[in-house]
């Protein structure tokens, strides 16, 4: 089964996903073309991992309620009951795409905890090997990098800046950090960097398969001038390579190859 995590809001009457690991076309994915797919979605922005108990006032009277937390834990017990038939699934892939993707790193070892305890509540059948847990975080290794070449114009770096906005909304919403993680940096007081991919990943025992570009849409307006491409039908067309930051290539190397020092059972595909 895959269960693909996923942040947007607006849905069609019915959605199509026939591409890369949700194609059904044996000979484009050969592995996965006939598992059961699964779509949670929500809408809280803090991919799926804000835990915040009463709901934000904001100074202009609007109330705001961060519980992705709470429905990914709803999502997992509706799945794993009679209707859906988790609990028999023999490998499970918990995926998502951008923030989704983040969300995969912040919540990976959740699903294969839960799991695990279902399948001590109900054994797979006779036979049958041990769960296979996998994670597959797609386009989600936000780094905690931003320099002076940033779009000025980009709303997720204005002032203050990503690195105090994924701060501040680890500390408002309240995300539930990965255990690991949060127990890592406890000692200095730093367990707002259990939100970024970077720290996350190395902390993650589940295994875990990257699927990211090192300079895509998200990154160019981190480490760019803000537009020095053009991108048609999602394709980066065209580019100035003097616009390009090295810094952040260097930290996405780093961030990489650190994850994958520390599991053995970790893998990428840059």
């Amino acid at each position: 089964m895959i269960i693909e995590i996923c942040t947007v809001c607006l849905f069609s009457d019915s959605i199509r996903m026939e591409e890369a690991y949700f194609s059904s076309d044996p000979e484009e994915n050969s592995l996965m073309h006939n598992w059961n797919m699964v779509m949670l979605a929500y809408c809280d922005g803090g991919s799926f991992s804000g835990d915040r108990q009463t709901p934000l006032i904001t100074d202009s009277g609007e109330i705001l309620h961060f519980r992705g937390a709470a429905i990914l834990r709803a999502a997992q017990e509706t799945l794993l009951g009679p209707e859906y038939g988790l609990a028999e699934a023999t490998d499970v892939v918990i995926s998502g795409c951008s923030a989704g993707g983040l969300a995969v790193f912040m919540q990976c070892d959740r699903w294969a905890e839960r799991l695990a305890v279902a399948e001590q509540q109900q054994p797979l059948g006779p036979g049958a090997a041990r769960r296979k847990v996998r994670c597959l975080p797609d386009s989600g290794m936000f780094l905690d990098f931003q320099d002076d070449l940033a779009a000025s114009d980009a709303a997720a770096f204005e002032n203050p800046g990503f690195h105090a906005a994924l701060v501040w909304a680890f500390d408002t919403m309240e995300l539930e950090g990965d255990a690991s993680c949060m127990a890592r940096y406890a000692p200095t007081n730093e367990q707002w960097r259990c939100a970024f991919a970077q720290y996350l990943f190395p902390e993650v025992a589940t295994p875990t398969f990257i699927v990211n570009s090192k300079f895509d849409a998200w990154s160019l307006l981190a480490s760019g001038e803000g537009s020095p491409y053009a991108v048609v039908g999602g394709v980066l067309t065209t580019l100035d390579p003097a616009a390009l930051n090295e810094g952040w290539g260097q930290s996405f190397d780093a961030a990489i190859r650190t994850g994958l020092e520390a599991n053995p059972g970790h893998a990428a595909f840059m």
